[in-house]
């Protein structure tokens, strides 16, 4: 495929305009269409930013003569970049602005889910103390008072995951015991990457052996 037509310049009519006041020298008809174009950068067909001066041509609709240089300068000084030739620009500052907002509430609800714990919470952990950096789970089953009771999965990952494998569970011999201080301040220090907390009847999550 050609590149050109993924992504570079293109040429965009950005205005058509009928003028029926004037009469052609040519033919003698009243109909002469000016039309503006301007370049601009696109994506996919998508125009991001407009690119250079804008260039205008005028024909009679009739015969396609060309005439009439004081009325193209004219609506040529009227014409406006329309709004259009940003599309992609604005949808991408769009889609980075939707991405911030969702990772700020992300960020939200893991803090109140830390704050506020429930048996059954599911807890990514990113382990920064070795040479390689490794993920794994913790599961909440027991609260008593402001101690937690947790459960380590089977396996450990070396990038980050958001489901455990096929093969992964939570180990019932493998009980760790913190207090709730202790879980916040994992948290605060990037140690509690998320929380899963309404995860699906089907996730493994559930399984404990």
């Amino acid at each position: 495929m050609n590149k050109q037509a993924l992504y570079g310049k293109k040429k965009v009519r950005i205005r058509k305009i009928n003028d029926y006041s004037i009469k052609c020298e040519n033919c003698g008809q009243y109909h002469q269409v000016f039309t503006i174009d301007q370049s601009c950068f696109h994506v996919f067909g998508i125009p991001f930013i407009p690119l250079g001066k804008k260039a205008i041509r005028c024909a009679c609709a009739f015969c396609n003569d060309s005439f009439n240089t004081k009325k193209k300068e004219d609506y040529l000084l009227e014409a406006r970049t329309p709004l259009f030739m940003f599309s992609g620009l604005i949808l991408a500052l769009g889609l980075i602005f939707l991405v911030i907002y969702f990772n700020q509430k992300n960020q939200r609800q893991t803090a109140e889910y830390i704050q506020e714990p429930m048996v059954g919470d599911v807890y990514l952990i990113k382990d920064d103390q070795t040479e390689k950096q490794r993920y794994y789970f913790f599961k909440l089953v027991k609260i008593r008072t402001d101690s937690l009771f947790l459960l380590h999965s089977y396996l450990e990952y070396d990038k980050r995951v958001t489901e455990m494998q096929e093969n992964d569970y939570f180990v019932l011999e493998d009980t760790l015991f913190t207090i709730q201080s202790d879980l916040i301040k994992m948290h605060a220090e990037g140690e509690i990457d998320a929380v899963e907390r309404y995860y699906h009847e089907k996730s493994r999550f559930h399984i404990e052996k």
